[in-house]
């Protein structure tokens, strides 16, 4: 004669063990990414209307350009188009302007604005 509580228990125990294995997740959670902390403005003293351009394929690196501003109280300080570039769009290295002098297509005193740069 078939005892069915045994094995009902013997059943249960069983099933208790299987869920009881260290086991992984069919899909654990990626691992949570490095966080850089970082205030706006990103840099100073001034840069309006940028492009970013991602050339990371090629040198590792984000460019950044500008309208063409002024950086300081002279006209040697005004910045025709400057260029930045980064590696994590968090801290910025100046890489100079864009345009050595005021290129000869601008009209009267007019400034080299929002730059559309494409590699």
């Amino acid at each position: 004669m078939i005892n069915v509580n045994l094995i009902f228990r013997l059943m249960l125990v069983g099933m208790i063990f299987v869920n009881c294995g260290d086991s992984e997740p069919e899909n654990p959670e990626p691992p949570d990414p490095i966080v850089k902390k970082y205030t706006n403005p990103v840099f100073h003293p001034v840069f309006a209307d940028p492009t970013i351009l991602d050339n990371r394929s090629r040198d590792g690196y984000f460019y950044a350009y500008a309208t063409q501003d002024n950086w300081g109280t002279s006209a040697a300080t005004e910045r025709i188009t400057p260029i930045l570039r980064s590696t994590d769009l968090i801290s910025w290295e100046d890489m100079g302007d864009a345009f050595l002098q005021a290129p000869n297509w601008r009209s009267g005193n007019s400034l080299v604005w929002a730059p559309d740069i494409e590699y």
